[in-house]
């Protein structure tokens, strides 16, 4: 049995035993005692990485990584997730978007796999967002939307991209996470943020005359 299940079993077996007389349905122990996802960016050391190549002849390149952390804020342990970019917008001045991209494409997890990777409780992973490099211009994107002349298209734009993430696991409810990122094809011009969840108001309805 794994460790996680150790720690919540004596709860659950409570909520199973004696939850359906007060009314608790297994969908409410689920929630209760299950996984729960969570991706977010802070934009500290941890979401930006520098790395430092080396080439065969001695001379050196620097990258920047900017990386999402996903966590499992649950009890037990999420299996099987990925990490979608769901679509990219262009953010304008006035602050209205625009959608560029809908092709939903698989982000790879830090070192390269795009594989399914259970997340337990109490760790942290983080996925590749972008690859920016110090020496030349562009985006740096991990993954191809269009053919090549529409994709270089995509690499030149100098302005602010908002990133749509989510992440999903077979025994966990779905996630969201919308990261803004401006860049001015200088990678000193670079900065990003997480950007705040869109709040709809609820219409009362028109009173009667």
């Amino acid at each position: 049995m794994p460790s996680e299940w150790v720690a919540v079993a004596s709860g659950v077996a409570g909520a199973v035993a004696g939850g359906f007389v007060g009314g608790v349905t297994p969908s409410v122990v689920g929630r209760l005692f299950g996984p729960r996802l969570e991706i977010d960016y802070a934009g500290d050391r941890d979401n930006v990485v520098t790395t430092v190549n080396t080439g065969s002849e001695g001379q050196t390149t620097e990258d920047i990584w900017v990386r999402a952390r996903v966590r499992n804020r649950g009890r037990l342990r999420a299996k099987r997730c990925q990490v979608f970019l769901t679509s990219l917008c262009e953010v304008r001045a006035d602050g209205t978007t625009s959608v560029v991209v809908k092709d939903s494409k698989v982000l790879q997890w830090a070192g390269g796999s795009r594989d399914p990777l259970d997340v337990p409780p109490g760790v942290e992973f983080y996925v590749d967002l972008l690859k920016l490099s110090k020496h030349l211009s562009g985006w740096g994107m991990l993954f191809n939307f269009f053919k090549h002349q529409h994709q270089q298209a995509l690499e030149r734009y100098s302005g602010t991209y908002q990133f749509h993430l989510m992440i999903s696991g077979e025994n966990a409810p779905l996630r969201r996470c919308t990261i803004n990122a401006e860049y001015k094809q200088d990678w000193e011009t670079f900065r990003a943020w997480q950007a705040p969840r869109p709040r709809f108001r609820q219409q009362k309805p028109p009173r009667p005359n």
